[in-house]
């Protein structure tokens, strides 16, 4: 799913003139305007991922009430509102997939301190998965910064169910 070229242009020109009038007037700007920005970007929400997060601080600025004819942005809002006025159809995030694929691989990676990095491979069987190290080859091997070699070779040969402990 993609946000059509349509859409990108019409959310990038109303984030302009959004910020043009913020810049006018202390970040005023007009709620009505506000609203109907916020509803028209909150609709690309399913093919922009980021959409949500950069449209969190003007919902947050947004007025329910509306006979509230003003609102000022916030510096958040602002950025945010320079974020949509980029919009286009070929920005990297303007696309998702219509059903999530499944995972073939998931490598959880964790920072152990003086130790060095710890990787596991989940999970079917949890079977140690060994290298040659500097204790000898075939030896469960600790992936430390010098052991990034490790983490390619499991990586490029290892399944699901491989394992790799410190």
């Amino acid at each position: 799913i993609t946000v059509p070229s349509r859409r990108c242009f019409a959310v990038r020109n109303v984030a302009k003139q959004l910020l043009i009038e913020s810049a006018k007037s202390q970040r005023w700007v007009s709620a009505a305007a506000l609203r109907s920005f916020v509803g028209s970007a909150q609709s690309c929400g399913l093919a922009l991922r980021a959409a949500r997060f950069h449209l969190r601080s003007l919902h947050d600025v947004t007025p329910q009430d509306t006979r509230v004819r003003r609102t000022q942005l916030t510096s958040q809002a602002t950025t945010d509102l320079r974020w949509w006025a980029t919009l286009s159809p070929s920005s990297p995030g303007n696309g998702a997939p219509m059903r999530q694929l499944a995972t073939s691989l998931s490598l959880c990676v964790d920072a152990s301190g003086t130790v060095g990095w710890g990787c596991q491979v989940p999970p079917k069987d949890w079977r140690y998965a060994s290298t040659a190290s500097a204790s000898g080859a075939g030896a469960v091997s600790r992936i430390t910064s010098l052991g990034f070699r490790s983490i390619s070779r499991l990586l490029s040969t290892a399944r699901s169910e491989t394992v790799m402990r410190p």
